[in-house]
This record gives structure tokens, sequence and C-alpha cells, in this order.
């Protein structure tokens, strides 16, 4: 009987790493430089909705047919979600600025605030499967206060990070499964966070 191994099934969990104006990754975030959302602390992730995937097409006619097609880059979008994520990771994940008083700017700095990001689900084979961006920037969702009653009114935490081309013709942007022999999960974090360091 053939092994399952396409589709995703849920969502596990994301690594975020602050990336220093080298390019390096900054230690002083997360566990020596990468931070893993957990269940325990933040509630785990809700969503991670990955759009803008597919290339743009252009239809190229001649002669009054379609005589080529011409396809541009993907420019793709994640809208992350999380239950609580901890507040002074995501308020150094969106570039704000602690105040000598102890607050945070409330309007962040996501333009000189580089991130890098893994995006961990699995397949149906429940193999894990690792949407790895290299270089990008997050900026905050809405806040939606509203009053609890018999239920507490929760306001989930909400980002979108925006993946930015990481240079010499790369564009930062890859998906592996741990369920494919060739894949090696330790290349990939290398290449994704440790090699920066």
């Amino acid at each position: 009987m053939a092994r399952k191994d396409g589709g995703t099934v849920g969502i596990k969990t994301a690594k975020f790493a602050l990336l220093r104006d080298d390019g390096t990754i900054d230690p002083t975030f997360g566990d020596n430089g990468v931070y893993t959302v957990t269940s325990d602390k933040d509630g785990g992730m809700t969503t991670a909705n990955i759009s803008g995937l597919g290339q743009s097409v252009q239809r190229v006619w001649g002669n009054n047919q379609n005589v080529e097609t011409s396809y541009g880059k993907a420019q793709p979008s994640i809208s992350l979600g999380s239950n609580f994520l901890s507040k002074d990771i995501k308020n150094r994940l969106l570039g704000r600025k602690k105040q000598d008083n102890g607050a945070w700017s409330l309007e962040g700095d996501p333009q000189s605030t580089l991130v890098a990001l893994d995006v961990v689900s699995s397949d149906s084979g429940n193999n894990d499967v690792h949407f790895g961006f290299k270089k990008g920037h997050l900026t905050t969702g809405d806040v939606n206060l509203q009053t609890s009653n018999e239920n507490q009114s929760r306001q989930a935490d909400s980002m979108t990070y925006t993946p930015i081309n990481s240079g010499d013709d790369d564009d930062g942007m890859e998906i592996g499964w741990t369920g494919d022999t060739s894949f090696d999960i330790n290349k990939f974090f290398e290449r994704y966070f440790s090699e920066l360091r």
C-alpha cells in the first residue's frame, strides 16, 4: 500500500528570526536567534494563509492569436495568526521600539526590521511540511476590542509577512517535506537560520 504524502494538515508551529543590518541573525532574539511559537507560551499558531504563490500570466497576441504566454514572479503574502504571541517577541518582530517608560511605540518600523520565517504544517502521512522564507517584513493587523460577557472576548494576534528577494537572483522561498528522503532538514535550517549567523 502506497504511503500517503500529499496535502497539508493543520499548522504545527512557526519559527522566526530577526536579521541584523549585515544579514546575520540577532542572537538576542528567541533561543539563540530563533523563536519557535509554542502552545504553552503563545497559545500556538492559529493560521498561516499563504497567498500570491501563483505567477501572474500575460498572454501575448499576434495575428489575432495567442502566440505566447509570459509569466511574472509570484508575489506571496502570509497572513499569520496566533492566540497570544509573547508581547516582547511580537513587538520586536514589528520593529517597535521600547520607550524609557517601559511602553512600546504603537507604530512599528517594519521597513528596518528584516525577519526570516519557517511555517510548519504536516502532510497526510503526518510528516512535516516546511515553508521557508529567508527575508521579509512583518506588519500588524487591526485590533478590535469588544466587551466580554458570559464568554471572554478575545483578540488573537495577527500579522502579515511580506517576503522580499534575497539578492543574487535568489527569491529566498522554498517548500520541503520531511517525508521526502532527498530533503535534508539540517541544510534547510542552515539556509534559513544557521548560515546567517
